[in-house]
């Protein structure tokens, strides 16, 4: 599915226009009068409603004039240079890590920044950093007067490059993928030219040509391959949702199960929903809860109680709650889908909230340093764990 949205053509909008890594916002810079070089920076959903002024005077000049830090956060700079950070979920700035250098970009989770530092390039989580170099191909040289990160894999691993420049005409569409720990360059499935590299919030890579789509697995091997319609062939891939897969209708978390699996299913039933898979060599849980089984696909895990069947379905990433909180989703966004999201004891911590639709259910949801770590939908009784 392709969704086109429709705003005003001014030089700052169709320059600045971005979607977050989660799909969920768009973000632009409005013209503000003759002034072609800043504006009003404007925030919306998806769809261009709820839309919400952050800030005037903001600069929608180059490449990377609105920068995304997860999908809660935005780096914009005012016309006179000062960058700032904007909290979505509040609408007003904070203060945080605002790189150190305008050709800076986070990971989709927010997790890794990639920047430039006395001319050497990096990747770096506030913990751990890394330098890396790259060398554009001795026939393309000629036609790079520098290049820069354009995205960043969840772990900091890999990085996507690009030429940097402030006119877009002038882009060269040769791109690469980086390994920050050796500065190889990763040999990409695929033929023909490529025209961006995208590291998405569900751990996949996204390879545009100009022949559609790739869809490649964490470890750069094909999924699929999604053919784009001749009126958006053209276009510069925003951001892709990782609540719908290609191929695939997207599969929510809740109100009774995930997808075709259950809450209170026998052991037989959800082997028959093509869900679940045996654990060889699994031990029981204990007498209240004998059995698990791991969930196909992304991968997760199923307990079975003998009172209740399918007690607990806990996904290990990839799958969302019916209001969109899944793995690698911010506390803010937490608390605000479920305000009575409260952890048991101390920052990091899990706890319980309803599920909308589901009086016999809760959603477990797991917190470690600020992201979302785990979600499993569970009955309210369930006698599998604490």
């Amino acid at each position: 599915m392709v969704h086109q949205i429709s705003f005003d053509e001014g030089a700052c909008t169709s320059n600045s226009i971005t979607v977050s890594p989660d799909g969920k916002r768009l973000a632009w810079v409005r013209d503000d009068g003759d002034d072609r070089t800043s504006g009003t920076l404007v925030t919306s959903s998806i769809d261009g409603t709820g839309q919400r002024t952050l800030a005037k005077q903001i600069n929608c000049l180059g490449t990377h004039s609105l920068l995304w830090q997860g999908g809660d956060r935005l780096m914009a700079h005012r016309k006179s240079g000062e960058p700032l950070l904007f909290d979505l979920v509040a609408g007003k700035p904070v203060e945080g890590d605002l790189g150190r250098n305008a050709y800076s970009c986070w990971s989709a989770d927010g997790t890794w920044l990639a920047g430039v530092a006395d001319g050497k390039p990096y990747v770096t989580n506030g913990t751990k950093s890394r330098q890396y170099s790259y060398t554009p191909p001795q026939p393309e040289a000629e036609h790079w007067g520098g290049w820069e990160a354009q995205s960043v894999s969840l772990d900091g691993r890999y990085v996507s490059v690009g030429r940097e420049g402030t006119d877009p005409p002038h882009r060269d569409d040769s791109f690469a993928v980086v390994d920050t720990a050796t500065s190889k360059v990763v040999d990409l499935p695929g033929g023909g030219d490529i025209h961006s590299v995208l590291f998405t919030a569900d751990n996949k890579v996204l390879v545009k040509r100009a022949t559609g789509i790739t869809v490649l697995g964490s470890d750069f091997k094909t999924l699929g391959a999604v053919a784009e319609p001749a009126t958006v062939r053209d276009t510069k891939l925003l951001a892709y949702d990782p609540a719908t897969p290609p191929g695939k209708p997207a599969l929510r978390l809740g109100p009774d199960g995930l997808g075709a699996l259950k809450l209170g299913m026998s052991k037989e039933e959800a082997r028959a929903s093509g869900m679940i898979k045996d654990i060889e060599g699994a031990g029981p849980a204990g007498e209240a809860c004998p059995a698990r089984a791991e969930l196909t696909g992304e991968g997760g895990t199923v307990w079975f109680s003998t009172r209740l069947g399918v007690a607990s379905i806990v996904p290990s990433s990839g799958v969302q709650t019916v209001d969109g909180i899944g793995v690698g989703s911010s506390r803010q966004s937490v608390v605000q889908s479920y305000p009575s999201w409260t952890p048991a004891a101390g920052d990091n911590a899990r706890g319980v909230v309803p599920v909308p639709g589901n009086p016999d259910a809760v959603y477990r949801i797991a917190i470690k340093d600020d992201k979302v770590s785990s979600v499993a939908l569970q009955y309210a009784d369930q006698d599998c764990y604490e």
